[in-house]
């Protein structure tokens, strides 16, 4: 798998997301900041267009929105 997309929220969790082998599918990961290596949540998303230059704007925006909402909640949760 390939890495199409990568951010941090809060400058803490590392969020990224995969291509699969349906170029329109994706796998959404979001990363304990203390261990990398564990995922805290993981979902599949859609890959408009295959992301062959990149992943659509629209993507990006639902990524971060998804990012930031697992998060919140987490923090909440796990102060």
């Amino acid at each position: 798998m390939v890495v199409i997309w990568e951010d941090m929220v809060d400058k803490k969790y590392p969020v990224r997301v995969f291509s699969t082998t349906d170029r329109y599918a994706g796998t959404f990961e979001v990363l304990d900041p203390a261990d990398h290596s564990k995922v805290l949540f993981t979902k599949p998303v859609g890959v408009s267009y295959g992301a062959p230059f990149g992943p659509d704007a629209a993507d990006v925006s639902d990524w971060q929105n998804a990012a930031c909402e697992f998060v919140d909640k987490y923090e909440e949760n796990n102060g």
